[in-house]
């Protein structure tokens, strides 16, 4: 990456088979943070120029680099000379760092980037640039601070870059809504400002990346205008309360109304031929009528009475659904005929090798309430012919 004022450059190798969005956004990364006091280069650009590599046209890299407001562009297909200072820098470090490889041993790519750091720190601030004869980092110590934009931090541009679509928020009945931002956790967020916004609405959130954790709100008004509103998140205490609310029992604040809101009052103001809201709260406790003499069915008491031919039809098919009746298994069915019979000892034992053999699958209780009568019967039979 080169600076194309000063000629400044960094450089970063990568152990990679080819582009991905994830090398390109750990190299702008690097390349826009602030490395080091030896190390000068640094900031968000104005304008990016770069080629048409798969990487490049990412829609993750270009929403990032949209969202920290940096115009980028990239060269026709086949014309390397659009970023010619790219170019020839790229034969500088070929020719003035990687010949020197040949004369140590490297052993792993942080060995190597540590190398290229030290001769590109070096040679920015050593070799004069022949256009403007001074070295690059003295030329780019010129700059001046509001041409000097600092890159937000790693977390927020990682947040920008898989934010690549506004998460949408509700406005609640405060006109606030709730956002959270990667490591400033949740925070709520006055929409007050926005003039024709309604309770209910949904609007499209992004981080600011710049002024985390503020936001910023995308509204299109009536006539499809698009506005974008910077909201900081309100201060509390440490109940959770925003520091700017009424304390009860001291003071009074009313949400703003809405533009929806004026418009209902007015309604209601002319519904009930007032000039104040509260005249309209005491007529609706009267249970007075509005727009009073206005007969609401007059449409239907005035139409003349009519009757409708009756039509034949036809019985539904359906049969009423038949239910089957679970079976009792025959422990629980034993039990019930012990209980209710009173059967105790050999009785008991007799029964139930007599009952298993006749229902091993158990039996349905209209047959158990027979069985059990029949049962009963038999037992009081013997008993009297005893």
């Amino acid at each position: 990456m080169t600076d194309h004022y000063t000629g400044a450059f960094y450089v970063e190798y990568y152990l990679a088979p080819g582009e991905s969005a994830h090398i390109l956004f750990e190299f702008l990364m690097n390349t826009f943070a602030k490395r080091g006091p030896q190390d000068l280069l640094h900031g968000i650009p104005k304008i990016l120029i770069w080629d048409l590599g798969t990487a490049n046209q990412s829609h993750m890299i270009k929403h990032l680099l949209d969202r920290l407001g940096v115009k980028h562009i990239p060269h026709k297909q086949g014309n390397s000379r659009g970023k010619g200072q790219v170019e020839c820098t790229h034969n500088i470090v070929e020719c003035k760092f990687e010949g020197r490889l040949a004369f140590i041993k490297i052993d792993s790519l942080e060995e190597l980037n540590t190398k290229a750091h030290e001769w590109m720190r070096a040679y920015n601030r050593n070799k004069r640039h022949s256009r403007h004869g001074q070295s690059r980092y003295a030329l780019w110590q010129t700059i001046k601070e509001d041409q000097l934009i600092i890159a937000p931090s790693r977390d927020i541009c990682q947040t920008v870059l898989q934010q690549t679509k506004p998460k949408p928020c509700k406005v609640r009945g405060n006109l606030m809504i709730n956002f959270a931002v990667k490591g400033y956790g949740s925070n709520q967020y006055s929409v007050e400002q926005i003039s024709d916004i309604r309770v209910g609405d949904s609007v499209p959130v992004y981080v600011n990346p710049y002024r985390a954790p503020n936001i910023d709100v995308i509204w299109h008004d009536q006539e499809g205008n698009e506005a974008i509103y910077e909201c900081e998140p309100m201060a509390v205490d440490a109940a959770g309360f925003p520091l700017n609310a009424p304390v009860i029992g001291e003071a009074f604040k009313a949400t703003r109304d809405t533009e929806t809101d004026q418009q209902r009052k007015a309604m209601d103001k002319a519904a009930y031929g007032v000039e104040t809201v509260q005249e309209v709260d005491k007529r609706r406790k009267k249970r007075q009528p509005a727009y009073e003499g206005i007969d609401p069915f007059a449409d239907i008491e005035t139409e003349a009475p009519f009757h409708y031919m009756p039509r034949r039809g036809m019985e539904h098919p359906i049969e009423a659904p038949r239910f089957e009746e679970k079976p009792i298994s025959t422990i629980k069915a034993l039990r019930q005929i012990k209980e209710t019979l009173s059967l105790e000892g050999e009785a008991m034992v007799t029964l139930n090798q007599q009952f298993r053999e006749r229902y091993p699958d158990g039996i349905k209780q209209e047959e158990l309430q027979a069985y059990m009568e029949d049962l009963r019967n038999d037992i009081t039979a013997k008993a009297n012919a005893g």
